[in-house]
């Protein structure tokens, strides 16, 4: 992964100058660094979820410019790989919104009736009752763009600076 990261980086800088300077975050979709350049580099471990990540952000930033919804900061899309799954945005402050790779594009997810429902309870116990509202008003915001956004963990919707 680190070696697809620092192959975008000599492609796509001139001077080659920029570096992965931080690990900001390792999950189940890719691996994200800071880059000396003040942005963010994620390599993806799998084609799906790049395909819908980069989708969501060219949905949201590249076609609307749509930076925020709801009070939640969206990373900008800077720059993407097709060959070696690589997307790099900007960095953003909470309250943010990261981690689009299981987000479904126009059309709700096919889960089993219930399952949906029992997942959002689970997430639910990790806010306070305003800040799950808050979180409502995001869900609704993303799905006036066709997205559906299901991954609701506490480290992608992040309210406040707490971990």
């Amino acid at each position: 992964m680190v070696a697809a990261a620092k192959t975008y980086l000599e492609l796509t800088d001139g001077s080659n100058e920029t570096v992965l300077t931080e690990l900001l975050g390792n999950g189940e979709d890719g691996i994200v660094w800071r880059t000396s350049a003040n942005a963010a580099i994620k390599a993806f471990y799998r084609r799906k979820n790049y395909e819908k990540e980069l989708a969501c952000y060219i949905r949201l930033c590249r076609w609307n410019d749509v930076t925020e919804l709801s009070g939640f900061s969206i990373p900008k899309l800077i720059g993407e790989d097709d060959h070696l799954m690589v997307i790099e945005m900007g960095i953003v402050t909470p309250p943010w919104v990261l981690d689009f790779g299981k987000a479904y594009i126009d059309r709700p997810a096919d889960y089993p009736e219930g399952v949906l429902e029992d997942s959002f309870n689970c997430f639910r116990e990790h806010y306070t009752s305003e800040d799950w509202e808050r979180v409502m008003d995001l869900i609704s915001d993303l799905r006036s763009f066709g997205i559906y956004y299901y991954d609701l963990k506490p480290g992608n919707v992040k309210i406040g600076t707490e971990c």
